[in-house]
């Protein structure tokens, strides 16, 4: 599935935030989520090339239950933060268990001598990390900007789309680098 595909929760989620407020923004991009694992399983993908999808239907969907359990929480202004760290926390526990997110999805667009290789391991669980800390960044940096009390719904959608954007960038820039390094 394309990047846009993948993120499609997140845009959804930041869009019903400022349409449709906190409340049914969680909703959204857990709807948003099951309808892209739906459809990664139908056309034959396999649930650990889904790992952030899965994750991010857990969290919306964990989200909206306590913003309708809770509505006047005040931990609900971190709905945004929170996704990014829990999308952090997921990718952590994946990489210590020495299962990058990224290394299934590879693993597709490779012969299976270098999919199975210490070297392909290796470099998807560095992609993996750059992932890691841009989701720890942007989360941090949301929590932050609520804790000083701006709690800015715009300027958190900036947040979550550049925690997205910039590791998808170095992460093309480190595939193509490699990809010329081994074609010379």
């Amino acid at each position: 599935m394309a990047v846009f595909s993948r993120v499609a929760p997140w845009i959804l989620f930041g869009l019903g935030q400022l349409l449709f407020g906190r409340e049914w923004a969680s909703p959204l991009g857990a709807v948003a989520a099951a309808v892209i694992i739906g459809v990664g399983l139908a056309r034959g993908h396999k649930p650990a090339e889904m790992i952030l999808d899965a994750s991010s239907l857990t969290y919306f969907t964990g989200f909206s239950g306590l913003v309708f359990a809770a509505p006047q929480s005040a931990i609900i202004e971190y709905v945004a933060g929170g996704a990014q760290l829990f999308q952090a926390a997921v990718i952590g526990v994946f990489l210590l268990a020495r299962l990058p997110f990224t290394l299934p999805i590879a693993r597709h667009s490779v012969p299976d001598a270098i999919g199975n290789s210490d070297w392909f391991y290796a470099f998807n669980a560095r992609l993996t990390l750059v992932w890691l800390i841009a989701f720890v960044a942007g989360g941090a940096a949301i929590v932050l900007m609520v804790l000083a009390g701006f709690d800015n719904v715009p300027a958190q959608i900036v947040v979550i789309i550049v925690s997205i954007i910039l590791p998808a960038y170095v992460q093309n820039r480190i595939v193509h680098k490699a990809e010329a390094s081994i074609s010379v």
